[in-house]
């Protein structure tokens, strides 16, 4: 099985690498929006994963100068879990958000694992549930914002700082 490894980032705001990103994001953010106004929360739920994913994985590659084996994919959990960590010398700012990923993680979990599982001792409905989901979608949109914002900031070359 081959590893999948995040595209290298090339240098400039044409760059192809760049560009393809920026299209892939604009037309997620398009279909996310439109999956939540016509009722597929949980197709919005996985296409913000993917775009937090993303970022956070972007974070780590910049942090690691864009070695190989640090561009991977992984899980939520796994990257903040990384960026939190004291090796990674992260501001407390860029902390916070990725604390508030982990929370939005929780919230995608139940949305994506545990919807059609009923836990010993809840009597959630599938409405209750999806309304959390619907919830969890809504609330990811400006998360993912918030941590690309921050990703982009804190990525820059230093000297543009």
């Amino acid at each position: 099985m081959t590893k999948k490894v995040r595209q290298r980032k090339s240098s400039g705001l044409k760059s192809r690498t760049g560009q393809a990103r920026r299209d892939l994001y604009a037309k997620s953010l398009e279909r996310i929006a439109k999956a939540i106004e016509a009722g597929y929360a949980l197709e919005a739920i996985t296409l913000l994963e993917s775009l937090i994913a993303d970022r956070l994985e972007s974070r780590l590659a910049s942090i690691h100068d864009q070695k190989a084996e640090k561009r991977k994919f992984s899980t939520l959990g796994n990257l903040t879990q990384e960026l939190k960590g004291k090796e990674s010398g992260e501001p407390p700012g860029a902390v916070a958000i990725y604390e508030r990923v982990e929370k939005w993680a929780g919230l995608r979990n139940e949305a994506i694992h545990e919807f059609a599982k009923l836990r010993e001792g809840s009597s959630k409905k599938w409405e209750t549930k999806y309304r959390k989901a619907v919830k969890a979608a809504k609330d990811g949109i400006p998360l993912f914002n918030d941590l690309s914002a921050e990703v982009k900031k804190l990525n820059r070359p230093r000297t543009a700082r």
